[in-house]
């Protein structure tokens, strides 16, 4: 994505109104977005191969972290790759900007969070 111009979201800085957030599903300590101001734009889904996991919760491989699973690949059904997109909207707020510094970051495994 940052090849077609995306940048990596960076709790430090301002967002702006009108930005879109990509979040994957298959993540590792992730941002809970504040639902105050974002909006669910779409959902993609892109196939991986079909037999073999190397990095998924729900197939329980953990090739980079075994916090995932304990083994670092998987045979069986691989589920798709699946990213939601947000979009920045703070107009509810009077079309203030702010960080999202407060964001609340949610671990795959809940004895993990930090």
């Amino acid at each position: 994505m940052e090849e077609w111009g995306a940048k990596p979201l960076d709790t430090d800085r301002p967002v702006k109104n009108g930005d879109v957030i990509i979040l994957p599903v298959n993540n590792s300590y992730s941002l809970e977005l504040p639902k105050e101001v974002t909006r669910p734009l779409f959902t993609m889904q892109f196939p991986v191969c079909p037999w073999i996991s190397t990095m998924h919760l729900q197939s329980g491989a953990g090739f980079y972290a075994d916090m995932w699973g304990p083994l670092p690949f998987a045979f069986g059904p691989a589920p798709q790759e699946v990213y939601h997109a947000f979009l920045v909207d703070f107009s509810p707020m009077g079309g203030s900007y702010g960080a999202f510094g407060q964001a609340k970051q949610v671990s795959p495994n809940p004895g993990m969070a930090k």
